[in-house]
Order: C-alpha cells, then structure tokens, then sequence
C-alpha cells in the first residue's frame, strides 16, 4: 500500500515515509523481500510524481525484487522455455513464477520496439544494481577474473536482463486493476496487479458473462448473468459494447492486446444505442444482460461495503 494517510491504523515505513502497511506480518514480509530495494531507491515517491501508467511497468522491478538471484538461477531454463498452452490439456495452474511466465506474451517486432525494451532492461538492472539485489562478491570475483568496469554487466545482471526481457511483455497484457471502494460506491482504481490463473484462463468478451471485483488482495469473479450450459466464461479487458462502438473497440484491443476481437458483440456488430434507436428484440436481449450484469455488480459491492470486506 502506498500512502500518506495519517489513519494511525497502518504502519508508514521509517525510512521512506511514502508506504505503509495493515499489519506487522504484511509490514516484514515486504521488507525481507521487495521493499527494502524499493526504500533504498525511494520508489514509491518517485512513482507518485509520474504518470499512473508507469506503475505497471514497475511490477517487473517487483517480481524480480520478490525473490532472490538464486531462486532464479536455479530457475532459469524452466522460466524462459514458454508453454503458453501449458493447462489447456488439464494440467494444473498456479498463481507461482512459472504460470506468470508461461503467459501469453507479445515480443516486440520492430527495431525501435526493440531498443526501447532493451533500453528498458539496463535501467531495471541499473536500479537493481543501485539497491543492491545483485551479489557483491560475485562482482568482487568478476574484477579479479576480467577487466571490469561499471558500464558492464555481470553474468547474474545479464541473467535477470534476460528475464526482464520476456517479463515486461507479459505484464504489457496481463495485468488486471486493482479497485478500492470508495464512500459514493464507486471503484476507485489504486493499482495493477499480475493474477496468473485468472490471465491464463479467461478471454476477453465485450459481452462478458462475468464480473470481477477486487477485494483486498484477491479477486472476486461472479456470474454476472445467466449463463448457458457450454457457454464460455469471459472477462473484460476494455470497456463494454454499450459505452465503444465496434471498430473502437477493436482498434484498442488489437493496439493494446494484439488481437483481433471475436466476440458476439463484435462480430454482430453490436453498438452504444442511439437516442432515439427502436428497440427490436434482440436489442432487447441484450439489455437485458446488461442490466443483469450491473445489477450483479452493484449487489456486490454493496455486500462488501456492508460487512468491511
């Protein structure tokens, strides 16, 4: 969490004063893993004079900063082979490094895409380096073995650069808000957040039968309308067929998600009504489905609101 509430209930951080967590167990798990890099580079005040959308990409710099350079040495071979139909046959999938991993990912295609990403993975193990994550006798070995100066890297900076690489992708199109209900009722976004098995198994509909909602540090996914036998559960990574016209739509998901969208409402076509637009039946039906999909939503949220969940 990040804050500068004065609410005497949270334990603000000593050192940085910008986080600050619920409890004492969440308050040193943090600091045993990610946050003492984070403090050291006073992150959280950094993030809070950029623009939002560059906190996503700092989920690397976390998932990176969550685990030691041994884990992922150990690691390595496993973690850069991608399945990315790993669990369509039945196979098992968890929320580990391995389901993050193994997440659909677009590598960029074009030079300038590709500088950028590179540029990207130097900064990272640059800030890395600065926070001290990287081992120092490993660097100690390396200026005694070969010549070595600052601008270079380390075997371990090469390794993680690798994993950076391939992390930065997968979190460009996975990643899912996180919501904070606010006093009106509205959802407040606070956060991104990377689920593994929830990226891993829901496509995306402007339609969805679905509704996800945040609560804490988990995810809440309810039928938000009646759903037929056979029918296919589906989420919503942009806004609704009621609020985009179709090519919108699929122009956004196809810059944002690189694909091309095949849902009921694309391939029908399916537009905002206009004012003074008749309503056919079909129409009909599927404002149905809206209403019940909003109506679901707002139970729950009042539900949540009720009991402080």
């Amino acid at each position: 969490l990040t804050s500068r509430s004065a609410d005497s209930s949270v334990l603000i951080c000593d050192a940085c004063h910008a986080v600050a967590w619920c409890s004492d167990p969440c308050r040193s798990q943090a600091r045993r893993t990610h946050h003492r890099f984070e403090c050291r580079l006073r992150l959280a005040t950094l993030l809070m004079e950029e623009p939002p959308w560059l906190g996503k990409l700092f989920n690397v710099f976390r998932t990176i900063t969550q685990k030691s350079v041994g884990f992922f040495r150990t690691n390595l071979e496993s973690f850069l082979n991608h399945a990315p139909d790993f669990g369509s046959q039945g196979e098992h999938i968890c929320s580990n490094y391995s389901g993050l991993l193994n997440l659909t990912r677009h590598l960029p295609s074009s030079s300038h895409q590709i500088l950028e990403l590179n540029i990207l993975c130097v900064v990272f193990i640059r800030m890395l380096r600065r926070a001290g994550y990287f081992s120092k006798a490993e660097r100690n070995i390396i200026n005694i073995s070969r010549s070595f100066d600052e601008r270079s890297l380390s075997d371990d900076e090469i390794m993680i650069g690798k994993l950076i690489e391939v992390l930065v992708p997968v979190v460009n199109v996975n990643t899912h808000p996180v919501h904070v209900q606010q006093e009106d009722g509205e959802q407040l976004t606070v956060a991104a957040a990377v689920y593994p098995c929830l990226a891993s198994t829901l496509n995306h509909s402007c339609n969805p039968n679905l509704v996800r909602i945040s609560v804490r540090d988990s995810i809440l996914l309810i039928a938000g309308r009646d759903i037929q036998p056979g029918e296919e559960l589906t989420d919503m990574y942009t806004v609704h067929w009621t609020d985009w016209d179709t090519d919108s739509r699929k122009e956004y998901l196809q810059k944002t998600f690189h694909f091309e969208c095949e849902c009921e409402a694309c391939r029908e076509n399916w537009n905002p009504l206009a004012e003074d637009e008749e309503m056919s039946k079909e129409i009909s039906v599927r404002m149905e489905q809206f209403r019940q999909r909003n109506l679901t939503e707002n139970t729950i949220l009042k539900i949540i609101k009720k009991y402080d969940m």
